[in-house]
């Protein structure tokens, strides 16, 4: 059985393996990776012994390190061996991430959303196949006030092959500049904003006395299947609003009808929760701050851009197909023929 000398150092890891394809290189890496720390880390069920915990707790007080400073290198670097080995991973990563074509799966979804990541507001996209299998598409460094960079974000989508033309929906926060980009460059058949969002940006207007009650019917609004009957509860919690908080009424007046753009499809009852919010983008960005807590985040924009792409590559390994992946032709055939585009919504009604 071939082994390695040393099997935390993975610096030679690539030329040892003799692939060209960054892709499969990457890939192959990933795999020894999770080799090693199979064979070098107790599982789950086999939790340190009490003797090796006392030795660790003894050597930590002997050195007068105290508990909140961290004595192991950061859970990433060990992945990957080293910091040298991590670098390479990332660059190999970062490449295999931007050569990705997008012409070569037909993609129905897209979620987009700024968040907080690293410290910084990342522009993030994932894309859902015609078959529920969900890619990450492109994510950027982008300030909220910064247009050119939604520009180049959106750019790249289209530059990397993104087609739009067979019907996309676009599920966004509700971010205004955002929405109009997406409209103006990708032609969406419809855009649906975030209710999770809409929801929180009512409730910041109102006291406890009120926010109970509003979130309930709110959510009971968003369930209902068929767009008469949604509309027609949701404008019941409208006029619950004028008379208690008339803020809270115009933030919950402003684009209420992008937010039931799902419902107008007439798909939602076999669709899943996931394409009325952006709340998988949310979790992404809770699962990368998690991972990159400990690595320092005054890296350069490349190492931190190869830093995140690196983490994307792996997510994305682990993410599961859509429950309602069934559904999604239909979901696409009913974009086009309804031609759910936002600037028909008013008129729609």
């Amino acid at each position: 059985m071939t082994h390695f000398d040393d099997p935390f150092s993975l610096n030679n890891l690539p030329e040892q393996i003799s692939v060209s394809d960054p892709s499969l290189r990457l890939t192959l890496l990933h795999h020894c990776v999770d080799l090693l720390r199979q064979l070098t880390h107790p599982s789950p069920q086999d939790p340190p012994s009490q003797s090796t915990e006392s030795l660790q707790e003894e050597s930590a007080s002997s050195s007068g390190i105290s508990d909140s400073t961290p004595v192991t290198p950061p859970a990433i670097v060990c992945d990957y061996g080293d910091e040298a080995s991590l670098d390479q991973a990332r660059m190999e990563a970062l490449e295999v991430f931007d050569s990705r074509r997008l012409d070569v799966n037909r993609y129905v979804v897209l979620w987009m959303d700024r968040l907080h990541v690293w410290g910084h507001p990342l522009l993030l996209c994932i894309g859902a196949t015609e078959d529920g299998y969900r890619h990450f598409l492109n994510f950027e460094e982008a300030p909220a006030l910064d247009i050119d960079a939604i520009q180049r974000f959106l750019c790249a989508l289209l530059e990397r092959g993104l087609c739009t033309e067979s019907g996309l929906l676009c599920i966004t926060s509700g971010d205004l500049h955002l929405s109009q980009r997406i409209t103006e460059l990708l032609h969406p058949m419809g855009i649906q904003h975030c209710q999770h969002h809409k929801r929180e940006q009512v409730l910041s207007h109102l006291g406890e006395t009120d926010s109970a009650r509003i979130k309930g019917a709110m959510m009971r609004a968003y369930s209902l299947p068929i767009y008469g009957e949604a509309h027609t509860a949701l404008m019941q919690v409208h006029a619950d609003l004028l008379e208690c908080n008339s803020s809270a009424a115009q933030c919950f007046e402003e684009d209420l009808e992008h937010t039931l753009t799902v419902v107008r499809t007439g798909h939602m009852d076999k669709l899943s929760r996931s394409l009325r919010s952006t709340r998988c983008l949310i979790r992404v960005a809770e699962h990368l701050n998690h991972r990159l807590k400990e690595i320092r985040c005054w890296l350069p924009p490349v190492r931190r851009r190869a830093q995140i792409a690196l983490l994307c590559l792996e997510n994305e390994l682990h993410m599961r197909r859509l429950d309602h992946a069934s559904e999604l032709p239909a979901l696409r055939t009913t974009l086009r023929s309804k031609q759910l585009d936002p600037s028909k919504l008013e008129s729609d009604g």
